[in-house]
């Protein structure tokens, strides 16, 4: 959010809060979730930016599981196990709502 009298910009560094915060005027996110989605992340973060809410929503919505799944534990724990796991995180192509598939899942890390 932009300050009242002051010239700064603030960012998010929670993954639970992106849409709420951006929406009311925060200019971006430092975020561990797109280690794993990074072409998610930046379509939401370039969503809300815009002003296309309601197009953001449903994304936020859909990473909001696997941001939980990465801080059940002391980060970088979790996410240095779920990028483990992938046979190529360069080609991560799960899609942000596929929680059943996530590497923690597969790992054993994460009960059903």
């Amino acid at each position: 959010a932009k300050t009242a009298d002051l010239d700064f910009d603030l960012y998010s560094g929670c993954d639970d809060n992106i849409l709420p915060f951006m929406a009311a005027g925060g200019k971006g996110v430092i975020s561990v979730t797109s280690n794993l989605y990074p072409e998610a992340v930046e379509k939401l973060t370039q969503l809300i930016l815009k002003g296309n809410i309601k197009e953001a929503q449903p994304l936020a919505y859909a990473l909001d599981p696997i941001s939980r799944l990465l801080f059940i534990d002391v980060n970088p724990i979790m996410p240095k196990a779920a990028l483990a796991k992938m046979p190529d995180p360069t080609a991560m192509k799960l899609l942000p709502g596929d929680v059943a598939n996530f590497p923690f899942r597969t790992a054993g890390c994460v009960s059903s």
